[in-house]
């Protein structure tokens, strides 16, 4: 694309993170920008990446008020950080609205693998769970749990065209919140690289339009919070919070920040699941 003329490179998955420094310090002249990383230079390289786990939380409040089983299931794809980030934030919602609610993870290993992620999501129901969420892109899961009679929560977009009988919801993305301010910051010539991490305050995540499916009174407790989440005061993760073997990992009085979030190599507790 450098050789076609681009001089604009937006990498959108953590594994193009290294060649784009590399190409960043042979490209001096090229904008590069970097999805999900963390590393960036001072003259043409940033990154950007959002707090998912604000929406996640509330998806988390969703299906803690729609199950009857008292069991969620979570279809991810690799356990590391950025995983674990969400499905803490998505049990702590849960468990906040339903201090009995467990949340059972199974790990793909894939990204983009819609037969595992549906059989990963078919092993989960067969379970007892009866809400599934993911943190993987196809729309597998949601699939499995329209046959099976139970509700799905999606990811990345609204997706509710895939299983209109089970979707209730789905932590989404708004890059563009992100793509057409930075682009037109570039062609005025006053872009400088930064880290950037968009909020739903920013618009850069959010929730998608919860569906029919999800009765009156849940959508009222839902937005309750997503409002304080947009004013700055709810924060995601505030102790004490414990794992899910019962060490305190955010003790009384702590707020984790965006450093200290990124940090997370743990389960939380209510959520059953590796966590390497």
């Amino acid at each position: 694309m450098i050789d076609q003329g681009a001089t604009v490179i937006i990498g959108t998955s953590f594994g193009y993170m290294d060649t784009l420094e590399a190409l960043a310090a042979d490209y001096p002249d090229v904008k590069f920008l970097h999805f999900s990383g963390n590393k960036m230079n001072d003259t043409n390289f940033g990154n950007y990446f959002g707090a998912m786990e604000e929406p996640r939380y509330l998806a988390g409040m969703v299906a803690g008020l729609m199950t009857e089983t008292n069991k969620i299931g979570y279809v991810a794809a690799f356990p590391y950080t950025e995983l674990l980030i969400g499905i803490n934030a998505f049990t702590l919602g849960a468990r906040a609205v339903n201090a009995d609610a467990e949340v059972h993870v199974v790990y793909t290993n894939a990204w983009v693998d819609a037969a595992n992620e549906k059989a990963a999501a078919e092993a989960l129901l067969a379970q007892g769970c009866d809400v599934l969420e993911q943190h993987c892109d196809t729309t597998g899961p949601q699939i499995a749990a329209e046959a099976a009679g139970a509700y799905a929560i999606g990811y990345n977009m609204d997706s509710r065209e895939a299983a209109p009988g089970a979707f209730l919801t789905a932590p989404i993305w708004h890059h563009e919140a992100f793509y057409i301010e930075t682009v037109q910051n570039i062609l005025d010539g006053t872009w400088a690289p930064e880290s950037y991490y968009g909020t739903m305050a920013d618009g850069y995540v959010g929730l998608a339009e919860m569906s029919d499916l999800v009765p009156a009174d849940v959508q009222d407790a839902v937005k309750a919070v997503e409002t304080k989440i947009i004013a700055g005061e709810f924060p995601i993760f505030v102790g004490p919070i414990k794992d899910n073997k019962g060490n305190v990992v955010v003790p009384e009085g702590t707020t984790l920040d965006r450093a200290g979030i990124w940090q997370i190599n743990y389960l939380v507790e209510g959520a059953t699941g590796a966590s390497e």
